[in-house]
């Protein structure tokens, strides 16, 4: 009889414990998002993420709460709501962590609810870049590459493909110039499809999402998987890659990768193209994949919306002018915004990418036949 009291007394404290401890075992967080049905977060997915995220966690205790949204399904947001309060995302996201425990702290605020309102973005988008592949793949007559999860956006045939990755360049952008004699080709092909970039919204996130049909994991020690241009290789087919030095993506087997190099604010794009057009010109590659990164330097050095941005924006848009009259007849051509920016306080930066906001999760795409 004593031993069995001890044993209910033992029992007894193992569940106050936690409690007494401020801990939730076994707790559950509702997302919540306007119009769909809420997700639910559990103690032990927590644990499973801060396992697979060591990066984006605080000490073993407290999760990004951005990473927490997108594995919970929210494809980008304005803001959220926790009780009564109201967090715009453009200052709250880089402080804002799901506890171990399951409380929510913004800042310097800890909340204990049971649930997350997540505001979206007045625009949604119905186009992903993972859904590129299977629609390259589709118009080059080769399979999908073997991770893709995307689903082909038309029934293209071309023997000749082109894309064009403008890094920083989003929908919400491209719409704020658009019909103002910045973006005077882009405009002549048509209204963009608005379509989902990557989480984390970095130019090496994007492209292995449109390259592999899949979002990356970005969990450590994660394989590469393969890419598009493994599937032409391995079907006798070309691929060539001209990309900045500072994307630093697998690109998998290209027949050749030419790797622009540059001064801090140099832009590159008209030797970009003049490489381009040499090779479709010489020896043309049945995929070519031309990445340019001048807008997000000009944004990042000199911000958003400014001259030497807009004037970036613009010479890359003339430098387009050059690939759609030039390129071989027949070609399908793809103009794709990788990810957005919005501004920062960061002294090093005054624009960057990476979160879930809107401005940089959607992105323009243009499919074209030349």
């Amino acid at each position: 009889m004593q031993a069995q009291r001890r044993v209910s007394i033992l029992l007894a404290l193992l569940l106050i414990l936690p409690t007494a401890l401020g801990c939730r075992p076994g707790w559950e967080l509702a997302i919540v998002r306007e119009g769909d049905a809420s997700i639910t977060v559990s103690a032990e997915q927590w644990r499973d993420w801060a396992r697979d995220y060591p990066q984006e966690t605080q000490s073993g205790q407290a999760l990004a709460l951005e990473r927490v949204l997108w594995e919970a399904g929210v494809p980008a947001l304005d803001g959220i709501r926790l009780a009564e309060q109201q967090f715009g995302w453009v200052v709250a996201h880089g402080d804002a962590w799901l506890l171990r425990d399951g409380k929510v702290r913004v800042g310097e605020q800890t909340f204990d609810v049971d649930e997350i309102a997540v505001i979206p973005p007045t625009l949604t988008a119905q186009v992903r870049l993972i859904d590129l592949a299977p629609t390259l793949a589709g118009a080059l007559g080769v399979r999908s590459p073997a991770a893709t999860r995307g689903r082909a956006l038309a029934a293209l045939s071309a023997e000749r493909v082109i894309v064009v990755a403008i890094d920083g360049l989003s929908y919400i952008a491209y719409s704020d110039v658009r019909s103002q004699n910045v973006t005077v080709i882009l405009d002549t092909l048509g209204v963009p499809k608005l379509t989902l970039s990557s989480y984390p919204s970095t130019p090496e996130a994007a492209t292995q999402a449109i390259l592999t049909g899949a979002y990356s994991a970005g969990k450590a020690n994660d394989t590469v998987p393969e890419t598009l241009f493994d599937v032409l290789a391995s079907a006798n087919r070309s691929g060539v890659a001209i990309v900045p030095e500072s994307l630093d993506a697998a690109l998998g087997q290209a027949r050749q990768i030419v790797v622009t190099r540059q001064a801090d604010d140099e832009d590159l794009t008209t030797a970009t193209i003049d490489t381009a057009l040499a090779l479709l010109d010489e020896q043309p590659p049945n995929l070519l994949w031309l990445h340019l990164d001048g807008l997000s330097r000009a944004a990042a050095t000199h911000g958003l919306s400014t001259d030497e941005s807009t004037a970036r924006l613009h010479a890359i848009d003339e430098q387009l002018q050059r690939v759609v009259t030039q390129a071989p007849t027949g070609s399908l051509l793809f103009v794709v915004g990788t990810h957005g920016i919005h501004p920062t306080d960061d002294a090093a930066t005054l624009a960057e990418g990476g979160s879930l906001l809107a401005s940089d999760m959607l992105v323009p795409l243009w499919m074209v036949e030349l």
